[in-house]
C-alpha cells in the first residue's frame, strides 16, 4: 500500500509542476522584459491550496490513514487544475523565457521559498521513485 500512496504522491505532484514546464511561446522573448520578482509573487500565490493539500496527504499518509489519503488525492485534481490554470496565467504573462532564466528560480527563491520547497521535495521524491 505504501508504494500506491507514494505513486499517488509523485502522481499529484508532477501534475502540479505540469505548467510550469508547458508554458507557450508569448511575446516576451527577451529575459531583460521579464520583472522577475513581480512574476515569482504571482506564482506563489498560485500555491497555497496546492500546498496545503500536498501537507495534508503527507500528514494522513505518515498517519496510516488510507482512507483520507485516498480522498485527499482524489479532490487533489481540482485542486491541481486550478493550481496549473495558475500558473498558465502567469506563464502567459511572463513568457517561455523564464523557464530556462536562473534569475526566475533565484526570485522564487527570494519571494516565495514554499514553493521551492515544494518543488525540491517533488525532485527528490521522483528521484526516489525511479530507484
Amino acid at each position: 500500500m505504501k508504494n500506491w500512496k507514494n505513486l499517488a504522491l509523485i502522481a499529484l505532484l508532477a501534475a502540479s509542476v505540469a505548467a510550469c514546464k508547458n508554458t507557450p511561446t508569448t511575446p516576451k522573448t527577451q529575459a531583460t522584459d521579464v520583472d522577475f520578482k513581480a512574476m515569482a509573487t504571482e506564482m506563489c500565490q498560485c500555491s497555497p491550496a496546492m500546498m496545503d493539500n500536498i501537507s495534508k496527504v503527507l500528514t494522513a499518509q505518515q498517519a496510516g490513514k488510507d482512507a483520507e489519503v485516498a480522498k485527499l488525492v482524489a479532490e487533489s485534481e481540482a485542486i491541481g487544475l486550478k493550481y496549473n490554470e495558475c500558473l498558465q496565467k502567469v506563464a502567459d504573462k511572463y513568457g517561455k523565457v523564464v523557464n530556462n532564466d536562473p534569475r526566475a528560480f533565484d526570485a522564487l527563491k527570494t519571494n516565495c521559498p514554499e514553493l521551492v520547497k515544494m518543488m525540491e521535495w517533488q525532485q527528490k521524491l521522483m528521484q526516489s521513485a525511479a530507484k
